[in-house]
C-alpha cells in the first residue's frame, strides 16, 4: 500500500489549489514507512484524496507534489511524457532549436517537473536534480532528452547549497555522450557568445535575460552602454550589435572578463573592459564625470533568505543610486533583480527612494520579468523571481 501523509487541520488549500510544495510543518501524521524518494499520497486531516507526490525526510519541503489525480500516480511514463512536452514547448512554440540556439529546456515546477532544471547550449544539455526525491527518475530524464534532442553532450550541475539542503550526494559528471572538446558557442540576437556548460556560473549562462537583453538593446542605438556586472558581456554586447556607439562592461570577475572579452572580439564589437567591484567603479566613473546614455545593472542574487531581505534592499539601493548618476539626462536604466524573496512592488518602491535620494526622475517605460523559457506556474507564484525595469532618467 502507498504510504499516506495527513495534513494538519487548514493546511491543504493552497495544496488543493495545485501548489507543488508540502512543508514539514503542514504534516500531522505519516501512514506506513516511508523512504526517501517513495512515492505517497497527501491526503487532509479528514482523508480526503489531495495529490501524488514524492517524499523527502531530510528536506524542509517534505512532499515535492507531481499529479492531483488520484487514477495517476506517479511513474516514468509520467515523468516522460512531462520532459517532452516541455521540451516540445521550447522548440515548437517558442522556435528555440536553431543548431546554436541556447534556452531552458525544463523548469521545474511549471513544467510539472519540480526539482529539475535542465538547460541546453547548442549541442550539450546540463541537467541539474534539485531534489532528493525526483532522482530517482534521473535516467527517465536522461532518456527522454537523448530521444528528443540527442545532444553530443548531458552533463550534471550541482548547485552545492541545494544538495546540502536536499542531502544529496550527487556529484557533478557526464550522463550521456561525450565531453565537450572545446567550448561551446551559442547564438543570440544577432551575437555569438562562447559558453562554458561544463564549469561557467549557474548551469553555463544567464538564459532568463535573453529578451530583456534584447529590449534594452532596442533603446541603446545611437547611446553609449554602460553594462555592470557583465558576466559575459550579455547585455554590453547585444546593445553593439543593435547599435550602441561605446560599450563598457564591469564584473569583480577576472574570469567574466575574460570572457567578455573573447566574445567581444569574436563579434567585432570594442569593449572597454573595468574589473573591480561595481560600486566601486561605479564611484570611479562619477568622479571622473563620466556618463551614458544606457546603463545596465544586472547584480547577483542579494536575498538568497528571508533573514537577507532588508540587507538586500539597502544593497539594491546603493548601486541604484550609483548607477541612476551614470545615466544622462533623457538616458535610459535597466535595472534587475533575480532574487525570488524580493517582489516586483519592492522593487519599484526601492527604485522611487533611490530616485528620489538621486534627485533624478525616474519614468518607468517597461517592467518585465524572465524569458517565456522560464515561464511562470500560477499555481506555484516562486516561479516568478526576475524583475527588470527599464525606466528613462530625466
Amino acid at each position: 500500500m502507498t504510504p499516506r501523509l495527513y495534513l494538519k487541520p487548514r493546511r491543504a488549500r493552497p495544496l488543493f489549489g495545485h501548489h507543488p510544495w508540502v512543508f514539514e510543518r503542514a504534516i500531522g501524521r505519516i501512514e506506513g514507512e516511508p523512504k526517501a524518494g517513495d512515492a505517497v499520497e497527501l491526503r487532509t486531516d479528514r482523508g480526503e484524496f489531495v495529490a501524488h507526490g514524492l517524499f523527502n525526510p531530510n528536506s524542509a519541503i517534505r512532499v515535492r507534489l507531481y499529479s492531483w489525480r488520484q487514477e495517476k500516480p506517479i511513474n516514468e511514463e509520467m515523468i516522460a511524457r512531462r520532459v517532452h512536452d516541455a521540451i516540445r514547448f521550447r522548440r515548437q512554440t517558442l522556435g528555440l532549436g536553431k543548431s546554436h540556439a541556447a534556452c531552458r529546456l525544463i523548469y521545474s515546477e511549471s513544467d510539472g517537473l519540480s526539482g529539475v532544471i535542465a538547460d541546453r547550449f547548442s549541442d550539450v544539455v546540463t541537467l541539474q536534480i534539485n531534489s532528493l526525491a525526483v532522482s530517482r527518475f534521473e535516467p527517465t530524464i536522461v532518456n527522454s532528452i537523448q530521444e528528443i534532442l540527442q545532444p553530443r553532450t548531458i552533463y550534471r550541475r550541482v548547485d552545492a547549497a541545494i544538495a546540502e539542503l536536499e542531502r544529496l550526494t550527487l556529484s557533478e559528471e557526464l550522463l550521456a555522450g561525450e565531453l565537450p572538446s572545446g567550448p561551446t558557442v551559442i547564438e543570440e540576437s544577432g551575437v555569438e557568445f562562447v559558453t562554458d556548460p561544463i564549469h561557467g556560473q549557474k548551469t553555463g549562462a544567464y538564459l532568463d535575460q535573453r529578451d530583456n537583453r534584447l529590449a534594452v538593446a532596442r533603446y541603446a542605438s545611437g547611446r553609449s552602454m554602460l553594462d555592470v556586472f557583465c558576466y559575459a558581456g550579455g547585455f554590453g554586447l547585444v546593445a553593439g550589435r543593435h547599435g550602441a556607439t561605446s560599450v563598457t562592461c564591469v564584473d569583480a570577475s577576472a574570469d567574466a572578463i575574460s570572457l567578455a572579452r573573447q566574445n567581444g572580439m569574436r563579434n567585432n564589437i570594442p569593449l572597454e573592459l573595468r574589473q573591480g567591484d561595481a560600486a566601486g567603479v561605479m564611484s570611479d566613473l562619477t568622479r571622473s564625470g563620466r556618463t551614458f546614455g544606457v546603463v545596465s545593472c544586472d547584480p547577483p542574487k542579494f536575498a538568497a533568505k528571508g533573514a537577507d531581505l532588508e540587507g538586500a534592499m539597502r544593497g539594491y539601493e546603493y548601486i541604484n543610486r550609483l548607477a541612476i548618476g551614470l545615466v544622462e539626462p533623457g538616458g535610459i536604466l535597466s535595472t534587475c533583480s533575480c532574487s525570488g524573496l524580493v517582489t516586483p512592488q519592492a522593487f519599484l518602491e526601492m527604485l522611487t527612494t533611490a530616485s528620489q535620494k538621486s534627485e533624478r526622475e525616474l519614468r518607468v517605460l517597461e517592467v518585465r520579468g524572465q524569458s517565456p523559457d522560464h515561464p511562470v506556474s500560477l499555481y506555484c507564484p516562486e516561479t516568478a523571481y526576475l524583475k527588470c525595469v527599464i525606466a528613462r532618467v530625466m
